[in-house]
């Protein structure tokens, strides 16, 4: 007898919540709930944020029967009205989820179906079925009823997105995490010191998971002052935007080993850059409608990788980028530091996201963005605001640091 696939045991749990004398029923996503989901789904959700999974019933059916997907709802027991809905999709590989589509009907119940919804995702899939480690979700700041301050969902932020997705503007979303309960007893302990301006929002993040102080190491001994080869007077790099010809070379420089991946679950790249040389490539994960950009891969030399990173972001500029990202191992301090150095700023820290060696290792998220920040409308508290202030900081630090003068005579 063929042993039940973990994805599809899940889908047979069920969980119960009470809120204002209501009861609610918490499950996985059924054929006959099609039309109830698609009126969730209004055409302004569609269109700000891409849901294929639910734009018509032949992608709902595919998707709830497939084992890459879990697909919970939130259901009214008195009445039997669809409350929310939300989906996980999951890379079995890597053991890591990611939210996607999550839609509430109600505004007087988001902040209790949206920990909910997530908190029911969390128990089936890994403490009843250990299909994964953890998953993710981006959030919106401006979420009216959602206090990230005194509800449960604030000890699941480690960190921000600022100024990430234009809905009706660009926003600052919130990178929340759920984790199984065993993470930390298979996390990398190699993290012996931190940057600080990488420390500073470790600390903020350790504290959801209690996990131990990490202290502050300064940049010298970590980059030389003088480069092992000589570098060269100018870097260059070419866009190629075949998407299958990228694709076909993506997978086999992974491999061959001969890239170093720094993200992919989820993401495909769709751009590659090549170095003047031809020696250097970067793979680009570059979504044109938001013009935000992840760098997936990259061969860039280790030792002027802060020159690298600067020549990225300066071709997608050119290209129509306005924020860039790239995820980088915490326990490799030096680079870091050259990270630092291309003045990309960290904003958020993922803790035991990846399995590598039997152990689970931290990311950090960094980021530059081109657009002027307006923070005018975000309301945080709490650890998100926490985060924010991090962000602010450090990037005063590096773009206003010599311009502070002039403005204190102003």
């Amino acid at each position: 007898m063929a042993a039940i696939p973990p994805v599809e045991k899940a889908r047979h749990e069920r969980m119960e919540f009470v809120h204002m004398e209501q009861k609610y029923l918490l499950r996985h996503a059924l054929e006959e709930d099609w039309e109830q989901i698609r009126n969730l789904y209004t055409p302004e959700d569609m269109g700000s944020f891409s849901v294929p999974e639910a734009a018509n019933r032949t992608a709902f059916l595919t998707t709830i029967s497939s084992q890459n997907y879990f697909w919970a709802v939130c259901i009214n027991m008195g009445n039997g009205k669809m409350e929310g809905s939300t989906i996980v999709q999951i890379d079995h590989e890597n053991r890591i989820g990611r939210i996607i589509g999550l839609v509430v009907d109600n505004d007087a119940l988001i902040g209790i179906v949206i920990y909910k919804l997530t908190e029911f995702a969390r128990i089936a899939l890994t403490e009843r079925e250990n299909i994964l480690d953890s998953f993710y979700m981006e959030l919106r700041t401006c979420i009216p009823g959602v206090d990230f301050e005194h509800q449960d969902l604030a000890t699941k932020i480690f960190g921000i997105y600022p100024n990430l997705k234009k809905v009706s503007d660009y926003e600052t979303l919130l990178l929340l995490v759920f984790f199984s309960p065993s993470v930390k007893e298979r996390r990398y302990p190699g993290i012996k010191a931190l940057p600080p301006e990488v420390r500073q929002l470790y600390s903020a993040a350790a504290s959801n998971l209690h996990l131990p102080d990490v202290p502050e190491v300064a940049e010298s001994g970590f980059i030389p002052a003088v480069a092992e080869e000589k570098q060269p007077q100018k870097i260059g790099f070419e866009p190629i935007t075949a998407k299958m010809f990228i694709q076909r070379r993506f997978a086999q420089r992974k491999k061959t080993g001969a890239t170093n991946v720094r993200y992919f679950s989820f993401f495909e790249p769709d751009l590659l850059l090549i170095s003047d040389d031809g020696t250097t490539e970067v793979f680009v994960y570059f979504n044109r409608e938001s013009r935000y950009c992840m760098l997936i891969a990259e061969n860039m030399k280790r030792n002027i990788y802060e020159r690298y990173l600067e020549e990225v972001c300066n071709t997608m500029l050119v290209l129509g980028a306005r924020y860039v990202e790239i995820m980088l191992p915490a326990d490799d301090t030096e680079l870091l530091f050259r990270a630092l150095r291309a003045r990309f700023i960290p904003s958020a820290y993922y803790p035991c996201m990846h399995p590598e060696n039997g152990f689970l290792k931290d990311y950090v998220v960094f980021s530059r963005t081109f657009e002027a920040f307006d923070f005018n409308k975000i309301r945080l508290t709490g650890k998100a605001k926490e985060y924010l202030e991090h962000y602010i900081k450090v990037w005063s630090k590096f773009y206003l640091a010599n311009a502070l003068p002039l403005i204190e005579e102003v």
